[in-house]
This record gives structure tokens, C-alpha cells and sequence, in this order.
């Protein structure tokens, strides 16, 4: 189960196995990542560095915190916690975690404060990033269609310096091709047709 492994493997796969047969191995970790369930286990792992002071980094922190006031694990923790938004208070819903199997279906949940509104904050935040991710893929066409229909309707104020019945363009979005042909100025023909060119050859020779 790739939930069982930790975060930075799984980074790592998702990083460097992206071309020919790996790339579905690639696309597996991304999957594990951005699952709620597996968040667990990435905050965890904050946690288990701290407890366990293996890491790098943690111990740099450490030697930080000591510079400016006296630390120790249990305060870490509880920042930790905190910024995490852990229910520390709920002793049961902790009993029931398998730190091995967790990120996965069966190793448990990590309790939360206020657990309801975090999950619709977290939905919030996935519609927002696939708006987003929406807009971006828009092309460059689609862009200069709208400008184009936007321009269009600010024009649609005047026609020739009087002043245009708006009621009469409601709903035109579909037809914007066709009002922007009328609401173009009218130019006589440099070429007329045989009737007037006659009139005029006539007209000609008589002044002559």
C-alpha cells in the first residue's frame, strides 16, 4: 500500500519517474499525496522527527529555539498540534490509531478541532484550485473572444452619436457578429451600379 510509505519517497517518485512505463507510478504517488486521508500521515511525520530527533532539520529548530528560549519536545508538539488544528483532548479518537497503517484506509484518523468546518475548507480549496486550473487552460482564442464580445457591449451605448435603446440588444450574446456589421457606418459604394454610373456619364456631357 503506497499509503503506508513516507511522504519524501513518495515526492521523490512523483518527481523523478515521469516518462515512459514509470510515469504510472508517478501518477499513483500523486494520487497518495493529495488524498485527505494520507495528510495524516504527512503531519505525522513532523511529529515522529521531533520525537525521535533524527532529522536534519529538527535538530537545527531545536538548537534555534534554545538560542532564544528553553525548548523541549512536548512544547514543539504542541505548536505542532496546534497548527495543525489536533484535538490533543480527544483520548479515544487517538486510542484508535495504528501509527503503521496510517495514511491508509485502516490505520485510523488523527482527531481535529472543529473538524466539519476544515473539511469544507478543504473542499473550498480543491474547487478553487480547478477553477483555476480551468482557467489556465483556456486558451489564447477564448481570451480574445471575450475582450472582443466585452468591447461589444460597450459599444452597443451609441450608434452613429445617438443613443441606442438598450432593451432592444437584450440577450444578443449569440449575435454579436451581426449587430457589430449594423452598427458599422455606412460608406457609399465607390463602385455604383449601371443605372447611377449612366446617370452620371449623362450628367457629364451635359456640362460639357
Amino acid at each position: 500500500m503506497l499509503g503506508t510509505l513516507p511522504s519524501s519517497y513518495l515526492k521523490w517518485v512523483s518527481k523523478n519517474l515521469r516518462a515512459g512505463d514509470s510515469e504510472y507510478w508517478a501518477k499513483l504517488a500523486d494520487e497518495v499525496l493529495e488524498d485527505d486521508v494520507y495528510k495524516d500521515r504527512t503531519e505525522w511525520e513532523f511529529a515522529e522527527k521531533i520525537l525521535h530527533g533524527s532529522d536534519e532539520s529538527m535538530r537545527a529548530l531545536t538548537s534555534v529555539k534554545k538560542s532564544r528560549e528553553e525548548a523541549n519536545s512536548v512544547s514543539m508538539l504542541l505548536e505542532i498540534s496546534e497548527r495543525f488544528g489536533w484535538d490533543n483532548e480527544d483520548k479515544i479518537g487517538w486510542s484508535k490509531i495504528n501509527f503503521e497503517l496510517l495514511g491508509t484506509s485502516k490505520g485510523g484518523r488523527i482527531p481535529r478541532l472543529s473538524k466539519m468546518n476544515e473539511e469544507e475548507e478543504e473542499r473550498g480549496e480543491i474547487e478553487r484550485r480547478r477553477e483555476i486550473k480551468k482557467k489556465e487552460e483556456e486558451d489564447e482564442n477564448g481570451w480574445r473572444r471575450r475582450q472582443r464580445r466585452e468591447r461589444m457591449r460597450q459599444s452597443l451605448g451609441r450608434d452613429d452619436g445617438k443613443t441606442v435603446n438598450r432593451t432592444e440588444h437584450k440577450g444578443i450574446l449569440g449575435k454579436l457578429e451581426d449587430i457589430e456589421k449594423k452598427l458599422e457606418p455606412k460608406i457609399q459604394s465607390p463602385f455604383p451600379g449601371r443605372e447611377s454610373l449612366l446617370k452620371k456619364v449623362m450628367n457629364k456631357r451635359r456640362s460639357q
